[in-house]
């Protein structure tokens, strides 16, 4: 399981990062974005919608936290989406 410490810098991370405006994030149907935005429901941060999901005013983490594992698929996912991770051949 997550620590506390690990899952707000998660929510953090997939807040600043999944597309939106005015405590809206919009997923517009693509894998990344709405794993983002379920991951904030689990998180505690967001309430899922038909089109994304709706920030918190304020967060509250859950009783028990997502695995880890998950979180970093989720992560992974969006960093891959937004071109913040990129795997290269060993000889580029």
């Amino acid at each position: 399981m997550l620590t506390p410490d690990q899952a707000t810098a998660v929510a953090e991370y997939l807040v600043a990062n999944t597309p939106g405006a005015s405590g809206e994030l919009e997923h517009s149907h693509i894998s990344a974005w709405q794993m983002s935005c379920e991951a904030l429901e689990a998180l505690g941060y967001a309430t899922e919608t038909a089109r994304g999901a709706l920030l918190r005013p304020t967060p509250a983490l859950p009783a028990v936290l997502p695995k880890w594992d998950d979180a970093a698929c989720v992560v992974l996912s969006v960093a891959a989406q937004t071109g913040g991770s990129r795997l290269r051949h060993p000889r580029s």
